[in-house]
């Protein structure tokens, strides 16, 4: 059972590989002196990092957990991108580190100076890896306020001045340049089975943030923010596939060549109109619905492209707003 002031258990656990090995590096210098005298002092530090690997990892897979359960700003989550990927080179590392310290304790039976010594140096590396997502996780919590309730109660203090959502615009379609399909009339598009339609707007960006919300009440098929447009062809996606009854399916992927490949997808029951964004930064993708995440799928970064709409289905699609944020 989690206190009232856990979030999650992510805040529980990572503290104890921090812990694990320091001490490690700390009694692993103190083994390089008495390593002769008292064997025991170095198998104690293979021991403790041994453990803090094991804590590592432990604190990378609740803190994934957990990351899939906020719904942040575009520059929070390009921090917590780089906190994961530290995060992640850490428990690789201290992994690997753990296994050949431990070979090397059971086949350097003379503990020799000229083993220990190295391998003492190189278990230096894992503090640098704790050191650099340490730095980021604490820029989460200080500098974004991630899943810390002020006293006023607001889960977002710490993020003002931000801006969390954006305006509806009932005239956005009148700024997407329509390159397949029927135009606008108004805010509305009209599909037809069989001819999709695809508008973009007019600017090219690389890493960003995309929001729109959507009236799909008339309309059955899938609706997509696509991004990193090259041609219509080759695009990543964001598709929210709505079924004439029942919950709707939330896809995030890429098509290359005209081959589609879905990386991540979800469920969720669809109330009134579609709030969705798509964020892509580098390698990270996360795709959300009304707020809440439901795919966070990895693949290579895109290419700069365009950003827009393709509606693939039947019936009228009402566009209420649609922006895109370039990331930093």
């Amino acid at each position: 059972m989690l206190p009232d002031w856990a979030p999650n258990v992510h805040p529980l656990v990572v503290h104890f590989p921090i812990a694990l090995l320091v001490v490690a590096a700390l009694v692993d210098a103190i083994a390089l002196a008495v390593r002769k005298t008292y064997p025991w002092v170095r198998a104690s530090a293979v021991g403790l990092y041994a453990l803090g690997a094991l804590g590592a990892a432990v604190a990378f897979l609740t803190g994934r957990d957990a990351s899939d359960e906020l719904d942040l700003p575009a520059q929070a989550l390009t921090t917590l991108n780089a906190h994961a990927d530290w995060a992640e080179y850490l428990v690789w590392f201290a992994g690997l580190y753990a296994l050949v310290r431990v070979v090397a304790l059971r086949t350097d039976r003379e503990r020799r100076l000229a083993v220990h010594l190295p391998l003492a140096a190189l278990g230096l590396v894992s503090l640098f890896l704790v050191q650099q997502t340490a730095e980021r996780g604490g820029q989460m919590v200080y500098q974004y306020g991630v899943a810390v309730a002020a006293a006023s109660g607001d889960a977002h203090a710490g993020m003002e001045g931000m801006d969390m959502s954006a305006p509806p615009d009932t005239s956005v379609a009148a700024r997407l340049d329509v390159l397949a399909g029927a135009p606008a009339q108004g805010s509305a598009f009209t599909v037809t089975s069989g001819q999709p339609t695809l508008a973009l707007l007019p600017d090219t960006l690389g890493d960003l943030e995309v929001r729109a919300t959507l009236d799909l009440s008339g309309f059955t098929g899938t609706a997509a923010l696509v991004h990193h447009v090259q041609d219509a062809q080759t695009f990543d996606f964001l598709a929210l596939d709505r079924p004439a009854s029942g919950d709707v399916t939330l896809r995030q992927g890429r098509v290359e060549g005209g081959n589609e490949t879905t990386l991540d997808s979800g469920t969720a029951p669809l109330d009134g109109t579609a709030e969705v964004k798509a964020y892509a930064v580098g390698t990270h993708f996360r795709g959300y619905l009304g707020g809440e995440q439901l795919t966070h799928p990895h693949a290579d970064a895109a290419s700069p492209g365009r950003v827009g709409l393709r509606l693939d289905g039947r019936g009228t699609v009402r566009v209420l707003a649609l922006s895109a944020t370039p990331v930093e």
